[in-house]
């Protein structure tokens, strides 16, 4: 299976920025990657098609993010705890037939760059198989 690119990344650093070119198919780690931040970034409630089950999909951490926070740890935190619940939405997802490489074994938020006006999170997905360290770039204002 595949889904369309929504993300490109840049070679050079894995500098996360949407994709230029529309109807790409993306597979493996990228597919897994993709579907760990459409969850990440969604807004938990925000959804109001599908089933209830699907309209409670995402996590609170944009939000969080948003609303600002105290520390670098907090960040962090945040990014933990949004990371679980990520997750085990993916594992409700997974069925017997899907591709290891699209399966997530760990996802971990690796260094936190913060300027005043943005935060570059570094982070790495592993799958059954392999493994992508990118940079996921967030405005704070």
């Amino acid at each position: 299976m595949f889904d369309l690119q929504v993300w490109t990344f840049e070679t050079s650093d894995n500098i996360l920025k949407c994709a230029a070119t529309t109807g790409v198919r993306v597979q493996g780690i990228r597919k897994l990657v993709q579907r760990f931040l459409l969850l990440l970034l969604t807004d938990r409630g925000s959804v109001r098609y599908g089933r209830p089950r699907q309209q409670a999909r995402g996590t609170t951490f944009l939000s969080q993010f948003r609303e600002g926070y105290n520390t670098e740890a907090d960040l962090m935190a945040a990014f933990d705890v949004a990371t679980f619940i990520v997750k085990s939405q993916l594992r409700e997802e997974e069925s017997p037939d899907d591709d290891d490489s699209e399966m997530l074994k760990t996802a971990k938020l690796e260094k936190l760059i913060l300027t005043p006006k943005a935060a570059n999170l570094i982070i790495r997905i592993q799958s059954m198989t392999d493994e992508m360290r990118f940079v996921l770039p967030l405005a704070t204002a």
